[in-house]
């Protein structure tokens, strides 16, 4: 089966879609329709430069390189995920990389290396896409779980105290907060999990059926990303919450307000 490859002009005709929620923001007087058009400019740059680095990385194809593109990857998603959770960056920023890369690790590598077995090994065509779709997912939960948490840091005072004052350490001390903080991040991802196929085909399975693959191929490849998906993630959502408590809680059970509050660190 050929790939059906778009025209510039149908590439052109794909953004009047946008009329849409754009004539939806205007009717409900939403001051959106900047932050949209500039979003989707973003999107448009960023995915046409990666598909050119990508092209020549692909082709180069040399382990170094590979490897630096996810740290690359990584490094910018933490950064995002602290810019969006309105944490201050800069002292809690190793923690949350060090979460994202040792779930990477423990993921991704026998992924590639032990179940999809790619020729060599560190192949960009598999490494860097599977690796980006886990990160995709990283992004989302690593930012609900330290919004809420930080919420509950914020709204919660009492309670870290209480536990304190009846002994509890630090940690056990914000324990509940970690704990739902954990659940609000993964139940999407279980709920997507739970409905994939009878509700929605998931963009793996549909891009590898589009570019030619049978249904059956792409159905075990979805399989087994969404199980390395669902295991990266919540290892990464686990870490970045152990990891930023023991920076934001002090040894004494005190909150930093300072780096709890980004707005107020600036």
């Amino acid at each position: 089966m050929d790939n059906i490859t778009l025209s510039i002009g149908q590439m052109a005709l794909v953004y009047l879609f946008l009329a849409l929620p754009i004539g939806l923001f205007l009717y409900l007087r939403l001051v959106m329709i900047r932050r949209l058009l500039i979003a989707v400019g973003r999107m448009t740059i960023q995915l046409v430069l990666i598909g050119l680095y990508l092209r020549y990385l692909f082709n180069w194809n040399h382990p170094a390189l590979n490897i630096l593109w996810l740290v690359v990857m990584m490094l910018v998603a933490s950064g995002h995920v602290l810019h969006s959770a309105n944490f201050k960056r800069l002292p809690l920023f190793s923690s949350v990389f060090s979460a994202i890369a040792l779930a990477m690790l423990v993921v991704l590598t026998p992924f590639v290396a032990g179940i999809i077995q790619p020729a060599p090994v560190y192949d960009a065509r598999y490494l860097i896409p599977i690796g980006g779709m886990l990160l995709g997912n990283f992004l989302t939960a690593n930012i609900v779980a330290l919004t809420h948490y930080r919420q509950a840091l914020i709204d919660q005072p009492q309670s870290l105290q209480s536990a304190l004052c009846f002994g509890a350490t630090p940690f056990e001390a914000c324990l509940p907060m970690i704990r739902e903080a954990f659940k609000r991040a993964i139940t999407p991802l279980v709920t997507t999990i739970s409905t994939l196929g009878l509700v929605s085909l998931p963009g793996m399975m549909t891009g590898q059926i589009l570019g030619g693959a049978f249904p059956m191929t792409a159905i075990q490849y979805q399989i087994a990303i969404m199980l390395a998906i669902i295991s990266a993630s919540a290892l990464s959502v686990f870490l970045s919450l152990i990891l930023i408590s023991r920076r934001v809680i002090t040894a004494r059970g005190a909150v930093d307000e300072e780096i709890l509050n980004a707005s107020l660190a600036k």
